[in-house]
């Protein structure tokens, strides 16, 4: 309890099993209440709040914390492609690949990068909704979505994991075909302009 005149504290005290404190004996007049967080938990509400004790009367101050939590995943190298870590010696993780945790508003609270196995982890999270967003790394595209919806429980774990594979590609040679037997001979010229199509059969 503090003089908000002088600044001084007046008193100090622990509160109960049940949450509740008291501090009898306080002379009328304007005080502060302060709170100090416990180990481990981070404040809801304010950790002062003023107070006026009227003669012969009082005033209440209530204060409200929660246990952080923390969001970890991994990010995969998905070689079947399902979208799921089949196993980490079969689809190992991939390090170095940027995470950003995001505010339910999509403001960038926290970034960080994969470790050499391929995991991440963000902690002293407060409880509530998130997103979590992969960068692609150079040379890879994803098998899962980039941006993953998280709820983090007070005290608990968000979680979200990330697949890619690496990107390949389709060659070729369009030809003209002099002889017919569907082989490009020696002296059968590549033919220019051609539309050529990718087609996913699924």
């Amino acid at each position: 309890l503090i003089d908000s005149t002088t600044g001084l504290v007046v008193a100090t005290t622990t509160t109960a099993g049940d949450g509740s404190y008291l501090f009898l004996n306080v002379p009328p007049g304007s005080y502060i209440v302060r709170e100090t967080d416990p180990v481990g938990f981070t404040s809801t509400t304010p950790n002062d709040v003023g107070v006026s004790v009227p003669s012969g009367g009082s005033a209440s101050a209530n204060f409200g914390d929660n246990l952080p939590g923390s969001v970890a995943g991994t990010v995969f190298d998905d070689i079947d492609g399902d979208g799921v870590q089949d196993s980490p010696l079969h689809e190992p993780g991939l390090g170095g690949v940027t995470i950003g945790l995001y505010s339910s508003g999509g403001a960038l609270l926290a970034s960080t990068t994969t470790s050499g196995d391929g995991s991440y982890l963000f902690t002293n999270v407060a409880p509530g909704s998130y997103s979590v967003r992969e960068t692609d790394p150079s040379g890879w595209s994803s098998t899962t979505s980039n941006n993953v919806p998280v709820t983090v429980p007070a005290g608990g774990l968000g979680h979200a994991d990330f697949g890619d594979q690496l990107i390949a590609s389709v060659s070729g040679v369009v030809f003209n075909d002099l002889d017919g037997d569907g082989v490009q001979d020696p002296g059968e010229p590549g033919i220019g302009g051609v539309t050529v199509q990718l087609i996913n059969p699924s």
